[in-house]
């Protein structure tokens, strides 16, 4: 089975066993501890387009997301608080993920930074807060 071919199966279960009231998301990877999840694809709950990248952290239901070219946009979504799947990949600390031609996410112990073609993106720390570039 190929990489794609796995991802799309996780996914499909991770929706088939997501709560009635959350949406799908395409989760790709979570780092350590659950703390944040990312994904992309037309699950997404802000864009129906690979084009996006789309992160959050369970524990409060913190999310952002951007384009391959676009500045990020956070808010908080109710539905993803508590939200913990089993990812297809765990990115552990020192490692780098590509999601797609133009989405590069890196997980230290501090926190996840994820940036885009045109060197937008955000930081993510394990613990507590954030930052957006």
């Amino acid at each position: 089975m190929s990489r794609l071919s796995s991802f799309i199966a996780v996914t499909l279960v991770a929706a088939a066993l997501a709560p009635a009231q959350a949406f799908a998301i395409a989760i790709y990877f979570g780092t350590p501890n659950n703390a944040v999840y990312c994904g992309m694809g037309p699950d997404s709950p802000h864009k129906r387009s690979q084009e996006y990248i789309h992160c959050y952290t369970p524990n409060d239901g913190f999310d952002v997301w951007m384009s391959r070219t676009g500045r990020p946009t956070a808010g908080y979504v109710r539905a993803e608080r508590g939200q913990y799947v089993q990812p297809y990949k765990r990115l552990a600390f020192g490692q780098s993920v590509s999601l797609l031609p133009g989405f590069k996410c890196t997980s230290r112990a501090t926190g996840l930074t994820c940036v885009n073609a045109r060197g937008h993106g955000w930081w993510l720390g394990r613990f507590k807060g954030y930052r957006l570039f």
